[in-house]
């Protein structure tokens, strides 16, 4: 990310300054990594970076259990569960210049256990935190 300075933005255009490397890979907007997105996510210009440095990746073998996706991250505040997420990541930083730059940004919550409070109580919502905090025991 930082060699080919990639954030957490959605490319609704390929970056300017990779635009020959996807060039070269033969990767633009007629050939999309997902074939459901029209665009390029952080991950697809991480990947697509890999293959122009040639870098192998293997899938390892996993139980349905093993993986799960945390998308959505770079939502802040305008999600709840972003923000959990998020706020979830933090808590693990030992890292402290990390954590007071970033936990200003999900004020008023001070910790995990206040956001719960503002998470909607039907079932999709409990199950989604519980899964996070499913994740984050497999992750310390």
């Amino acid at each position: 990310m930082t060699t080919y300075a990639i954030d957490a933005r959605q490319y609704k255009n390929i970056p300017r300054h990779l635009e020959d490397k996807f060039a070269e890979l033969k990767i633009g907007h007629q050939n999309c990594l997902k074939k459901y997105l029209n665009y390029f996510d952080t991950f697809n210009l991480i990947m697509a970076m890999a293959f122009y440095e040639k870098l192998s990746a293997r899938i390892p073998e996993m139980r349905p259990d093993d993986l799960f996706h945390v998308g959505a991250t770079s939502r802040g505040t305008q999600c709840i569960y972003a923000t959990y997420v998020n706020i979830k990541l933090l808590e693990l930083s030992t890292d402290t210049s990390l954590c007071s730059k970033y936990s200003t940004l999900f004020a008023p919550f001070k910790d995990s256990k206040s956001v719960i409070e503002h998470v909607s109580g039907d079932r999709s919502g409990l199950a989604f935190i519980a899964q996070i905090d499913r994740l984050f025991i497999r992750l310390t």
